[in-house]
């Protein structure tokens, strides 16, 4: 099976940030993720978007939202000061990159 690149992203909205914790130790289960932004995480997978999410759901609280996205083929960032923000992109995502 070929690997999908993944969006998941959350919603904070005030919360503890321990009650992410066992989350965050299964986003960083994938074989390749990257995080630099605070509540989004791109991950590679063999499973769906819904398995994906179903495996996450474990691991929320049940008042948080949570969606999953396959990333698509083309993406454009911009004030990542961190340069391997941007190699893991490159290497990650898609070869067609726009540059801002």
């Amino acid at each position: 099976m070929v690997m999908a690149q993944y969006c998941v992203t959350y919603d904070i909205r005030g919360n503890d940030p321990e009650d992410y914790r066992h989350l965050i130790d299964h986003l960083k289960s994938y074989p390749s993720w990257w995080h630099h932004l605070e509540s989004t995480w791109l991950i590679k997978s063999e499973d769906t978007a819904k398995e994906v999410l179903r495996k996450c759901l474990r691991y929320v609280p049940h008042h948080m939202e949570i969606l999953v996205i396959e990333v698509g083929t083309t993406w454009a960032g911009a004030g990542f000061e961190d340069e391997g923000c941007y190699n893991w992109l490159w290497k990650n995502l898609s070869s067609r990159v726009e540059k801002p």
